[in-house]
């Protein structure tokens, strides 16, 4: 992290505008004391900043990026050369800022701007004074070089991308400067940072922010109350309705503009920190939760159709009709199987919400072929769509494969074709395709058919997870069956289905992804040295998105005072923990301590979260949903008491409707008012059922300019139009209907709880020895030198001297170029250092000290008998003279294996390793110690070994952990490396050989 010495400026505070009228944001404020709690803010187009409170940013994650490139981490302000020290600061926390107030009163705001690359920090002193204030900045780019010249600030940085900015200028007010240097006291000052891609404009949008801070703060507070106001909601629960109004405006953050190959594409963030590009997956999940039922279908209409320029069109391609599961500013990836499912649920979901049937029209061949492509490349003879053992959702993967593998037929997957095939047949027949709609709802037809008598368990009714290769079923027991609620032919199924998830796998703090009774159940993401978090991943922690199905499906049999928890504990995440006012990705399945909450981990912002959260409100909880293609809309409230009464406003077409639910005792009072776009009449379907069971259920008409009213209590029922009667009746009409719910099949439901003392297997400390930090770190300066060789500098370019590094602007040039190995020892321990032409570290783990870099060292101890299959994803193979009886792999830690491929020793870092990691970028080398008897079978002699090193690029996967070699493709990827000329060619650049 570079810093940049401070530049002095003297600028006025500036008074933020105030929005008239509606929501007010400065109502929204989180007060935060002491450490621990993160903020982010995005610019909605590809910029985002997020970082810690009250503390310095201290993670390589953290920090402003543009582009998912980070460009500053941090900055810092002096006041007369006293540092303004965050630790020591009360802060509110603000959608569109936040405010540091400092124990001798000096205040200090930090904001983004809509739509630019600027950041604005202003410092506001308690009373006049000369005092310098100054402001330093720490860069996570490389800085080529920096310069001031007529009061700005210039700072070049080498970038990767032509989409990334590649200068930032920094400037303030001369008038300040004038009023200072004549020293006339002051009140603050106001600092602008921009980034463009040319010094020149960067110091035009410098200048503009500063001369016009005023207006884009209001607007940018306008533009928020502005959504608020179109998606309005209040209950009686004011926590609820902070904790609503935060979620969308973090997810409404999450909607961006951010560069795709140079062109800018609509799309939302999975989640912050390192989410921050488009999953196709994570955003047609999203969809409902952050624009239909917000009503907000122009961003909806153009994530649909930035994602559908990129489907695959080539009929030959195995991912053929696929929508992209991520999309990348230079990449696309179709790795998912139900993506493109989603894709078209969500098509055929936003036209019923918007009454858009042109839509069908522009994308019916993306549809066809979302079709076509499954039936000819993905289905069996079932019809049954098939997959990867990580194309679903569940898709972690790891140096040995797939943590939780789902082939390669997944219920979820399954659940989600139907529904593409029959969102596809309605699609058809509204642009006129008679003979396609027949054919799908055929195919549908049979798919339900093999589903009910493939995936049900016989008497248990259990629903299997998947079916493997060879047509037996998984019998774990996963949330992925609530996705198939609707395939379950009866009510005693769906019955025993929900109990049975209740107890095992819904925790009152949110969903689990595996029973706790299975042998593979991980209570906690992040347990090391016993396992690295991507074997958790999947296996027991908690999903918040999850939460979002658990709440649909329980709802639907009036058990909303059952789930309702999950929602207490999501407010209390918005307002009291984590990133202020978001959802993380994660939560451990178990409070570490008692009395303790589980920890929350993964990305801190995440999209699915706050979307799926959003949407039960309305959908669930509210339970509205419309369909302008039928002119119809359902109301049917599953109202958690604590709630009490509610009002607020949902559109449909082009029309807003603004709903009351007021409630008293056994009376409800229902009132729809359309505003004056409504232009054609709506059936509203209506269902209201009471804590015992019995129902209110009716039918009504609301025409334009109409306000409909439904007024019940158990004994009468009256439907008002525009303040007159229009229907009457009593509880002996067909509207009242006793014991209607099916509550009443759950008597003992529960949530599940974390069972004291069982027996976890994943919690179990390894077979193999765990090496510790002062073991891996050892060192005796006598050691005998065993080995000391230079290797050519430049000669990173594999056997063929064509590979190119990934793309990604944190493998940086040299960081696989091996320049120098040396290995002593003594009768304790070998000792290794290897140096580099370079080496990164990206500060995602800087317990490591560097990470992207991995060497496998094959170490031939004398023996005859050994392997010469490096394995790890390198593709290498030894001269048989070089054969290994130990293999040490060193990238995320270090790990010791026998020629069988059994681990004999592991070191993975901890936290406090830092204080001495494995490698210095400083020094560009890698240095570490292994216990001698883990290298010999009995008291060898290291005068005979042969070492063959081996260096490339280090892919963990995003799992942590030691990793293995990252692929080498034809074409240069964001994350693997090109100019492969032969598939079957090592993933290695470079080689060095001791003897």
């Amino acid at each position: 992290m570079t810093k940049i010495f401070p530049v002095l400026f003297f600028v006025s505070f500036t008074v933020h505008a105030q929005t008239a009228g509606g929501p007010r944001i400065d109502q929204l404020g989180i007060p935060v004391t002491g450490q621990g709690r993160l903020f982010a803010y995005s610019n909605k187009q590809a910029g985002t900043f997020y970082g810690e409170v009250n503390a310095q940013n201290n993670s390589g994650w953290r920090g402003w990026y543009i582009n998912a490139e980070n460009l500053l981490r941090d900055y810092e302000v002096h006041i007369g050369g006293t540092l303004l020290d965050r630790t020591q600061a009360t802060t509110i926390v603000f959608p569109h800022m936040l405010r540091r107030t400092y124990r001798n009163g000096i205040e200090e705001t930090f904001m983004l701007l809509d739509s630019i690359n600027a950041i604005v920090v202003s410092v506001k002193l308690p009373k006049p004074s000369p005092k310098k204030v100054e402001i330093s900045f720490f860069y996570a780019a490389d800085v080529i070089s920096t310069f001031t010249e007529n009061g700005f600030s210039f700072v070049s940085l080498r970038t990767t991308n032509a989409a990334v900015p590649s200068w930032i200028c920094s400037s303030s007010s001369n008038h300040e400067a004038e009023m200072s240097l004549y020293g006339i006291p002051f009140s603050g000052a106001t600092f602008a940072i921009a980034a463009a891609s040319s010094q020149e404009e960067a110091k035009d949008l410098c200048t503009f922010v500063l001369n016009n801070y005023d207006s884009l703060i209001a607007a940018r507070k306008t533009r928020m109350e502005s959504l608020l106001r179109r998606s309005f909601t209040e209950t009686d629960n004011s926590r609820f309705n902070k904790a609503l109004a935060w979620a969308k405006l973090s997810l409404d953050a999450l909607i961006m503009n951010q560069a795709q190959e140079g062109t800018p594409t609509k799309g939302i963030f999975a989640g912050l920190p390192w989410f921050n590009n488009y999953w196709g997956r994570d955003t047609f999940i999203s969809l409902p939760g952050a624009t239909y039922v917000t009503g907000n279908f122009k961003d909806a209409r153009k994530i649909l159709l930035s994602f559908s320029r990129f489907q695959e069109k080539d009929p030959a391609s195995a991912n053929y009709g696929r929508i992209p599961n991520i999309i990348n500013p230079n990449s696309l990836a179709y790795n998912t199987a139900d993506g493109t499912p989603r894709f078209v649920i969500e098509l055929a979901n936003y036209v019923r919400y918007s009454g858009d049937t042109a839509l069908f029209h522009d994308l019916w061949d993306v549809v066809k072929r979302s079709i076509e492509g499954t039936l000819k490349f993905h289905t069996d003879s079932l019809f049954f769509l098939t997959h990867g053992d990580a194309e679903t959702w569940m898709d972690a993967v790891g140096p040995n494969g797939p943590w939780s593998p789902r082939g390669n037929r997944a219920c979820d997957v399954q659940a989600l074709w139907l529904e593409q095939l029959l969102s596809a047949a309605a699609i058809a027949q509204s642009v006129g395709r008679d003979r396609e709609a027949v054919q799908w709802k055929a195919i549908a037809a049979t798919l339900e058919k093999n589903f009910d008598n493939y995936f049900i368990a016989g008497q248990t009714d259990i629903v299997y997870d998947h079916l493997k290769r060879d047509g037996t079923p998984s019998t774990e027991m996963r949330p992925n069956q609530l996705f198939c609620f609707d395939l379950l032919t009866s009510d005693e199924r769906r019955h025993r289905m929900i109990d049975s998830v209740a107890k095992n796998l819904i925790y009152p703090y949110g969903v689990s992804t595996l029973a706790q009774t299975d042998p593979s159940f991980h209570p906690f993401h992040h347990y090391e040295p016993v396992y690295v978090q991507d074997a958790a991943y999947h296996n027991g922690i908690v999903w918040t998105w999850l939460n979002g199905i658990a709440i649909d499906v329980l709802t639907r049999d009036d058990l909303q005072e059952v789930i309702y928890p999950v929602t207490q504990n999501m407010v209390h995440q918005i307002l009291d923990r984590g990133c202020v006012g978001a959802l993380s990705e994660l939560l451990d399945a178990y409070p570490r301590d008692k009395g303790d909450e589980p920890q929350l981990s993964g990305a801190f912002s995440q999209a699915w979260s706050l979307a799926e959260f959003i949407r039960s409100t309305y959908q669930d909880y509210f339970g509205v949903s419309a369909d302008a293609l039928e002119k119809r809309i359902l109301i049917s409230p599953k109202f958690p008491e604590e709630l009490g009464n509610a009002a607020f406003t949902f559109r449909v077409g082009a029309a807003s409707i603004n709903a009351q639910y007021k409630i008293n005792g056994d009376t409800v009072h229902v009132t729809l008012q359309p505003e004056s776009k409504l232009t054609e009449t709506y059936t509203v379907n209506y269902l209201w059922v009471y804590d015992n069971g019995d129902a209110a259920l009716t039918d009504a008409v609301l025409p334009p300019q109409t306000k409909l009213e439904i007024i019940h209590s158990k004994e009468n029922l009256r439907i008002i139009e525009n303040g007159k009667t229009v229907d009457s009746e009593n509880t002996d009409s067909q509207w009242y209907r006793k014991g209607f719910s099916e509550k009443r099949n759950f008597a003992g439901i529960h949530l599940a709880t974390p069972t004291p003392g069982l027996d976890i297997p994943a919690l179990h400390s390894p077979s193999f020895a765990m090496l510790n930090l002062n073991q891996v770190k050892h060192d005796n300066p006598h050691a005998a030198m065993l080995f000391d060789e230079a290797d050519s500098s430049g000669d990173d370019k594999g056997n063929s001297g064509t590979y190119t590094y990934p793309a990604n602007v944190n493998f940086k040039p040299g960081i696989f170029d091996l320049t120098r190995a040396t290995v002593r020892y003594d009768s304790a321990y070998a000792y290794f250092t290897l140096q580099f032409r370079n080496l990164s570290n990206p500060g995602w783990h800087p317990e490591y000290g560097f990470q992207l870099t991995i060497a496998a060292i094959a170490l031939n101890v004398g023996d005859d008998s050994g392997s010469v299959n490096i394995g790890n994803n390198s593709q290498f193979i030894l001269d048989h003279r070089f054969a290994f009886q130990r293999l040490i792999m060193v990238g995320g830690g270090v790990s010791v294996s026998n020629a069988q491929g059994k681990i004999l020793c592991e070191y993975l870092p901890q936290p406090t390793d830092i204080k001495n990691p494995l490698g210095c970028t400083e020094q560009k080398k890698v240095e570490f110690s292994i216990p001698l008897k883990y290298l010999v079978e009995q008291r060898g002699r290291p005068q005979e070994w042969k070492i063959t090193i081996l260096v490339g690029g280090q892919d963990d996967h995003g799992g942590a952990g030691v990793g293995e070699f990252r692929s080498v493709g034809k074409r240069t990827g964001e994350w693997n490396g090109g100019g492969k000329l032969n598939p079957e060619d090592p993933n290695v650049y470079d080689v060095l050989v001791l003897q």
